[in-house]
């Protein structure tokens, strides 16, 4: 973890705990690591009729400035858009850190 550039947290919609597991794992990153660039997978957007979390909870993630995306591991819906996304942000991250750094 110490390592990483960037990551995911996948929250199954259909599984309300998920979405506390991903809260928990998310401060304990930012917490042993600092900030990273990661991305909110919301996870199962083929069966929206039987996600247990609400639209309010993600516009909560999304006012806190984080990205979801609604994915879906069997359709392969916005798989390709996360990495897309996420790769941009690492990018952009080592470069503002390289920039911070020409200018010490």
């Amino acid at each position: 973890m110490r390592t990483a550039s960037g990551y995911f947290i996948v929250v199954d919609g259909c599984r309300r705990k998920t979405l506390d597991i991903a809260l928990n794992i998310q401060q304990r990153v930012q917490d042993e690591i600092g900030p990273r660039p990661f991305l909110v997978l919301a996870n199962k957007a083929d069966d929206l009729q039987n996600w247990e979390i609400s639209d309010s909870e993600w516009e909560s993630l999304a006012a806190r400035g984080w990205t979801v995306l609604k994915t879906s591991a069997k359709t392969g819906q916005n798989v390709e858009v996360a990495f897309s996304e996420l790769t941009s942000r690492i990018l952009q991250a080592q470069d503002d850190e390289a920039l911070s750094e020409e200018d010490e």
